[in-house]
C-alpha cells in the first residue's frame, strides 16, 4: 500500500546522491594513487654483450644508488632508502606487488637495482622524486639497449610512454 512512497522516497534519495557528486562536495575517486614504497631501475645490454659489461652497468646504478641514500640520508636526517637489491644476471621481477610472488629470470644481458623504501608517511620525499635522482645520479648509460626507471605501486607503468631507439647522435 506504501509502493507509490517507497518509489519516491528511493527518487529523492538518488537525486540527493547524484546531487552531492554534482556540487563537488562529494569527491569520487576511481583509482586513487598510492605512494610506493619502491623505486626500481631495470638495464638491458644488447643480445650477446658479455656478462662483465652488463656488471659495468649495474655496478654504476648500485653506486648511483649509495650515494642516494647517503645523500637523502644526509639532507633529511633520517633514512629514507631501507635496503638496495642489486641483481646481475638476471632480473628480478614481483617485488612490492599486490599479487606477492617473486620470479627470477636469467639473462646475462640484464641486471636490476631494487630500491626499499621506508613507508611513504614516514617519508619527507616522493617515491616519484627518488626515481628521477637517482636517473640523474645514474646518468645515461649509452652501451645499455635499454634501461627503466620504476616507481610506482603496481609496476602498470604510464598512461602514456614513448621510447625511441636508434643510433646515437648527440
Amino acid at each position: 500500500t506504501y509502493r507509490y512512497l517507497t518509489f519516491g522516497i528511493a527518487i529523492a534519495f538518488m537525486f540527493m546522491a547524484f546531487s552531492l557528486i554534482e556540487s563537488g562536495r562529494q569527491r569520487v575517486i576511481f583509482f586513487p594513487t598510492i605512494e610506493p614504497d619502491a623505486v626500481s631501475a631495470f638495464i638491458e645490454m644488447p643480445v650477446g654483450s658479455p656478462y662483465a659489461a652488463t656488471e659495468r652497468a649495474a655496478a654504476r646504478l648500485e653506486s648511483a644508488a649509495y650515494d642516494l641514500a647517503a645523500d637523502l640520508e644526509a639532507t633529511y636526517d633520517s633514512r629514507v632508502i631501507k635496503n638496495i637489491l642489486v641483481t646481475k644476471g638476471g632480473r628480478l621481477s614481483g617485488i612490492g606487488s599486490l599479487g606477492g610472488g617473486v620470479r627470477f629470470r636469467a639473462d646475462e644481458a640484464t641486471a636490476s637495482v631494487q630500491l626499499e623504501l621506508e613507508p611513504g608517511t614516514d617519508r619527507p620525499i616522493s617515491a616519484a622524486q627518488i626515481e628521477a635522482k637517482c636517473r640523474t645520479l645514474t646518468g645515461p648509460i649509452k652501451a645499455a639497449k635499454d634501461v627503466r626507471y620504476r616507481a610506482n605501486l603496481l609496476g602498470l607503468g604510464s598512461d602514456v610512454a614513448f621510447n625511441q631507439t636508434g643510433p646515437d647522435h648527440l
